[in-house]
């Protein structure tokens, strides 16, 4: 693995989904990658849900991998919003309303097996090129290429490296050191870039009676906001609590800490049945985190960039994270590949790697900030974070067809501008009521309206 590549390789750091979504669009634009995770497998068994939007599912289309999603797809599809005390007062259909706006609902897949789905549809040769137990302690950068340093004693030569490796990334502190130590009155990210207001319980557990897969819930009040995803044979539930204050510390919570959560807020509603205490009791697993927010300054330093919840990290109420690092994944591709069509490898200059970099940032940056903001406005009302917010939320947004002019506002733009990879065929595309923007320049770009997804 040191010796240096005379083809251009890319060096992912992380194999999360975002991480491993990167190897497959690496491996179809015909660029070669090695990823580096940390942890000893890239499909631990831990983690709740994910949701996959209508943009996303274009791209994994053009992967090949729309088929195998679908099979894990739990279907959820119609949301009954509850007060803390459990009286229901309002019942939205965002999936549907997709659907019938852009031809696909959302999908809501468990991230164990959507990990699964993404590594097993990878080729035998591309699964050789990711290596597990790789912790990423150093990064070089000079004018032929990188060299990433692992705890290990691993050395990986490459070209440019991407950093998919989350909220905490070694990556884009490695970024900030490089450019310090090259200018130290560079424009560079804080070293705690991160702000949070808000922290939340996630966790795991069984049908409950009573409970109807293909539904989700939401106990909607004062400082603190639920959700429940009912899937086809596990419930997924988190529960939001305003901080005291905004905090740009790093906390891992303790056991303790967690049981003095969920007895501080055990009556809380989960449904218009159960308590946050009746689900807690039969969890399968469960984590308390801080909830950070924030879009990066800078994007990348000469042949590094960062991508994901480490470039453009959101609140998890309207379930933008792994969308959002798609759209950063298909620019960068796209940069990649038409740098590499149009010069030799040994030809390719640090400057080069910019161009396509900085291009990265600008095409991404404004819809970053904007979906950012849009996921932390959904985190406040949810919680009726003010009056005004109250007020909309509770009164307001359930009547006149109101929360159905609010989805479309704050999600379709986010969702008709979805960016797809140029080069790779849509198989199964499909149009609802509001137009696509961007289209692959081979294969279909119209058919038929479809309300089947």
């Amino acid at each position: 693995m040191s010796t240096p590549p005379a083809n251009f390789r890319v060096i992912i750091v992380g194999g999360g989904p975002i991480g491993l979504t990167a190897a497959h669009m690496l491996s179809k634009a015909g660029i070669d990658f090695i990823l580096l995770e940390r942890r000893g497998t890239v499909t631990p068994q831990d983690g709740t849900s994910l949701a996959i939007a209508p943009q996303t599912l274009r791209v994994l289309d053009q992967l090949d991998l729309l088929e195998p999603v679908r099979w894990i797809d739990h279907a959820i599809r119609k949301k009954n919003i509850v007060t803390h005390k459990g009286v229901l007062y309002n019942t939205t259909y965002p999936p549907i309303w997709a659907e019938e706006d852009h031809g696909r609902p959302y999908f809501m897949v468990h991230r164990p097996e959507f990990l699964e789905t993404l590594y097993n549809h990878l080729s035998d040769a591309d699964k050789g090129w990711i290596f597990t137990h790789k912790n990423v302690v150093d990064i070089e950068s000079n004018p032929d290429g990188v060299i990433v340093k692992c705890d290990d004693g691993t050395e990986v030569d490459g070209h440019i490296v991407i950093g998919a490796d989350g909220v905490h990334s070694r990556v884009r502190k490695e970024m900030r050191n490089l450019a310090l130590l090259k200018n130290p009155r560079a424009t560079v990210n804080d070293e705690q870039p991160l702000e949070a207001s808000y922290r939340c319980l996630y966790a795991t557990t069984d049908l409950m009676p009573g409970m109807v897969p293909g539904e989700s819930w939401g106990a909607h009040g004062s400082g603190a906001s639920t959700q429940v995803f009912v899937g086809r044979d596990r419930t997924w539930f988190f529960v939001y609590e305003q901080l005291d204050w905004p905090t740009r510390d790093w906390k891992k919570y303790s056991a303790k800490e967690e049981e003095e959560f969920v007895a501080k807020y055990g009556k809380l509603a989960m449904t218009e049945r159960y308590r946050l205490k009746d689900l807690y009791a039969v969890k399968r697993n469960s984590t308390l985190v801080n909830l950070e927010e924030g879009t990066m300054k800078v994007f990348s330093f000469e042949r590094l960039a960062i991508v994901g919840d480490a470039v453009n990290k959101q609140t998890p109420n309207v379930g933008n994270g792994y969308n959002s690092g798609v759209q950063d994944l298909v620019v960068l591709t796209t940069g990649l590949r038409k740098l590499l069509d149009s010069r030799e490898v040994g030809e390719i200059a640090t400057e080069n790697v910019q161009e396509v970099l900085q291009e990265y940032q600008a095409l991404r940056e404004r819809d970053a900030k904007d979906i950012c903001g849009k996921s932390g406005q959904a985190t406040r009302m949810q919680a009726w974070n003010t009056w005004g917010l109250w007020l909309f939320e509770r009164y307001i947004m359930p009547w006149g067809n109101m929360d159905r002019r609010v989805f479309s506002k704050m999600a379709g733009d986010i969702i008709r501008k979805g960016r797809v990879l140029p080069f790779l065929e849509e198989k199964d595309l499909r149009h609802g009521k509001v137009p696509w923007v961007h289209f692959p320049t081979v294969g279909p770009t119209k058919v038929e309206t479809s309300s089947v997804s």
